[in-house]
């Protein structure tokens, strides 16, 4: 999967093996071609440029301009695919024209994709294996989970085809390091479903080794490979937190009106406790939101402004806090952040001395980590308890059923 949208696994097993399975964009021919000797790469680059600074619009015409070149390819109508789906994370709620778009799009790329596997086998299996596996984290996000897991199945099977085919491309490494990574890190019981469902044991050590070759040598697939690797140093079970920084400070200047590379940067220095320079990063009232896109200048003012009040509570200075909350009293806010946004409101009753109403506040949360973090406050009035950073979690929206 192409974009920098990194959603979080769902409860469900089923639905965090088949988010494993996002796979590499890439394109090749349709005569005789492979991924990484592709001549539509280069046409491509825009396309991939417009998308991960988030110009939906422009990515769209981009992408509808390849087909009318190329209409035997399957990028132009994969592409299209790509920024529907990102549409439907940030939208809010979804409008149901942009997923019937995406359905649109991703059959009439498998269409095509089938087509081509006699003259380009690698083009016919790479495009495949990315859009089953595409659909596949869809239809897990809705709950529709025997079309995932046939989706799912599928999408492997065609990636490790066009991997055989053409090893040199090195892009193709990120959907493998991606299923081996992230399905490793599943609970003991749940390998061997995985296996079954793929064939393939998954390997933590390898999946590394896999997303960083895609990270160094990709090509079309070369930022999204940074863009993983760098979620996967900065989580808790690799604590990488500087070198996912050093990946992420070039994406941020490069792709401006995309705010995940500045929230996540955000919140590798709240972990660290870099509490000077996550604020200087979130910069809550600077001008560099004005050129964001529409569908995601809310969901972003939100949380930066949330990122801003966290920081100041935890580093001691809760009255700087204040204005931070009391924006997003009556700020649209994605509803993600809302039970953490209770938890800093609840935290500068108890500051204020406001014990009761602290008390009935944290006792209203009910999301996971927001719960526990309310639960120790509880036991521990703030200033002391936890100093817990919330999750990052972007796009702050799901695809609905």
């Amino acid at each position: 999967m192409l974009p920098v949208i990194l959603v979080p696994c769902r409860a469900s097993l089923l639905a965090c093996a088949l988010a494993a399975l996002r796979l590499p964009v890439c394109a090749a021919g349709p005569q005789g071609q492979t991924p990484s000797t592709d001549p539509v790469n280069n046409e491509l680059a825009q396309v991939i440029d417009l998308f991960y600074d988030i110009r939906p619009d422009a990515a769209l015409a981009a992408a509808k301009e390849i087909e009318g070149r190329h209409p035997g390819h399957p990028a132009g109508p994969f592409y299209q695919s790509v920024v529907h789906y990102a549409l439907s994370l940030f939208q809010d709620p979804v409008r149901p024209e942009t997923l019937k778009a995406f359905d649109s799009d991703i059959k009439r790329c498998l269409e095509v994709a089938e087509a081509t596997l006699k003259a380009s086998p690698a083009l016919g299996h790479y495009y495949m294996g990315a859009c089953h596996g595409f659909r596949a984290r869809v239809r897990a996000h809705q709950d529709r989970l025997r079309e995932a897991l046939a989706d799912g199945k599928k999408a492997m099977s065609h990636i490790n085809a066009a991997v055989e085919v053409d090893p040199d491309s090195h892009d193709a490494y990120l959907g493998l390091g991606m299923y081996n990574y992230f399905v490793a890190r599943l609970p003991a019981a749940a390998k061997p479903f995985a296996y079954m469902l793929t064939g393939m044991w998954p390997n933590r050590e390898r999946g590394l080794e896999q997303l960083q070759r895609a990270a160094e040598k990709g090509t079309i697939a070369l930022v999204e490979s940074r863009t993983v690797l760098a979620a996967v140093y900065s989580s808790e079970w690799e604590n990488r937190w500087e070198e996912a920084d050093a990946i992420l400070a070039p994406l941020m200047g490069r792709y401006p009106r995309n705010p995940y590379f500045r929230l996540r940067r955000v919140y590798i220095a709240e972990r660290l406790g870099r509490w000077e320079d996550a604020l200087r990063l979130a910069d809550p009232d600077g001008t560099w939101m004005k050129a964001l896109t529409p569908e995601v200048r809310a969901g972003t003012l939100a949380s930066v402004r949330y990122r801003a009040a966290e920081m100041l509570i935890l580093s001691g200075r809760p009255e700087e806090a204040r204005r931070h909350l009391d924006f997003l009293r009556d700020a649209p806010c994605p509803s993600r952040l809302k039970a953490w946004i209770a938890v800093r409101a609840a935290n500068l009753l108890q500051y204020d001395g406001r014990a009761k109403e602290a008390s009935e506040l944290y006792r209203s949360i009910k999301e996971g980590k927001a719960k526990k973090d309310a639960e120790k406050f509880l036991k521990e009035p703030y200033p002391k308890g936890p100093k817990t950073v919330a999750p990052l979690r972007w796009p702050l929206s799901e695809v609905p059923r």
